[in-house]
């Protein structure tokens, strides 16, 4: 008589998995997440302050250029391209990022964006932009620095850790009829390949001056005012919802069927907070 050991391990996985009796996939916070949550503004307050920024530019303009970045989906090359794209603008044009009002990502789109805003630093003050210049790639087929940046931060080996830490000890993990108790043997960084990408992800954008600083967490990095509105999307699988990230509260009056994930921990996306 053989007993199908592997079968019955994996019918265990998956019975397991119906439960929260082994759950290690923890959101990671830092200290003073709470506070920065409720510090962010709202849609409104927002907008007002970056016109009123910018009011005598605009009154001095017949057409004041106000730009809303969209970063498609599509994982690591959604990534480099948005990162390299919205790069090759900022070196030729630095003011740009000035006149960015919003940017918006899903999936790859969103780390490809969030490089592209460490790169562009805090919104440029008026009058201080260099004059716009031809695209580096233009004149002589070589990348710009932005360009080379995004491929030297994105050109990182992500799939090998997260897929070590899947097969090995999160899948273990989910064996463990006592998981919830050994959670504090086995810290969420260990067993969560969620973390492991996560810190993939962090430790590659810090090999770079302007990309140091993703550790500390979205609202700390990139507060809104000092940065454009970034809106992080995700979907909820058991409602189809919209589920964001943003540095501005998300409110259902100007953002319809989406929820604020800062303000429901059962849903919060694997970015740290």
């Amino acid at each position: 008589f053989r007993v199908p050991l592997f079968a019955l391990l994996a019918l265990a996985a998956v019975a397991l998995s119906y439960t929260r009796a082994n759950d290690n996939h923890f959101v990671r916070t830092f200290p003073g997440t709470q506070s920065r949550v409720d510090a962010r503004p709202q849609l409104r307050t927002y907008l007002g302050a970056w016109i009123r920024e910018r009011r005598d530019e605009i009154m001095a303009s017949e057409a004041y250029p106000v730009v809303f970045v969209a970063a498609a989906g599509g994982g690591a090359r959604a990534a480099y391209w948005t990162a390299g794209a919205l790069g090759d603008m900022h070196d030729a044009c630095p003011r740009v990022a000035r006149h960015v009002a919003a940017a918006s990502g899903v999936s790859g789109g969103s780390l490809g964006l969030l490089l592209y805003l460490k790169t562009a630093g805090p919104t440029v003050p008026a009058g201080t932009a260099p004059a716009c210049a031809a695209l580096p790639w233009k004149e002589n087929g070589d990348p710009g620095a932005a360009r080379a940046r995004a491929r030297a931060v994105l050109g990182e080996d992500f799939i090998a850790p997260t897929l070590a830490t899947m097969l090995f000890p999160d899948l273990t993990h989910q064996l463990i009829l006592v998981g919830s108790w050994l959670g504090f043997a086995f810290p969420a960084h260990f067993t969560d390949r969620g973390v492991t990408l996560e810190r993939a992800w962090e430790q590659a954008y810090a090999k770079d001056p302007t990309g140091a600083g993703l550790e500390q967490g979205l609202l700390a990095s990139l507060p809104a005012g000092v940065h454009p509105m970034v809106l992080l999307n995700g979907t909820a699988v058991e409602t189809g919802k919209r589920l964001v990230t943003s540095n501005i509260r998300v409110t259902p009056r100007f953002f319809a069927d989406a929820v604020d994930i800062l303000h429901d921990s059962s849903r919060l996306s694997r970015y740290p907070l």
